[in-house]
């Protein structure tokens, strides 16, 4: 691409549809690179809508469980724990310890940070 400019005393003039161009070109190139490192990337991404849920303070682990389609049941079988600890988890009435979230964690297949 050829962008007509000029060069005076180290400084460029172009004309500012042209600038503007090479700015919206750049964005592009800078967008391009993070979606090569986010598919280049080991991490999981979540959908939109996830994000919108914990934003709205949806409990972590119950966003997570239906993301996952998973019942309390098969939850609770996977961490070791009863359905009645996940459900008083995920309705606030209890916290769970760190071995119970840790557990937790792990059968839906997420950092521990991403549920406290």
């Amino acid at each position: 691409m050829t962008v007509p400019h000029t060069i005076r005393d180290d400084k460029v003039i172009l004309r500012k549809k042209d600038f503007e161009a090479m700015l919206e070109r750049m964005e592009e190139l800078e967008d391009s690179v993070a979606f090569d490192r986010a598919m280049e990337s080991q991490e999981e991404g979540f959908p939109a809508a996830i994000a919108k849920s914990l934003i709205a303070g949806e409990n972590p682990i119950l966003v997570f469980r239906k993301h996952r389609r998973m019942t309390q049941e098969a939850l609770a079988a996977q961490a070791g724990i009863s359905k009645g600890m996940v459900s008083k988890i995920e309705s606030g009435f209890k916290v769970g310890s760190v071995a119970t979230i840790r557990a937790i964690a792990k059968a839906l297949n997420v950092d521990i940070d991403d549920l406290v």
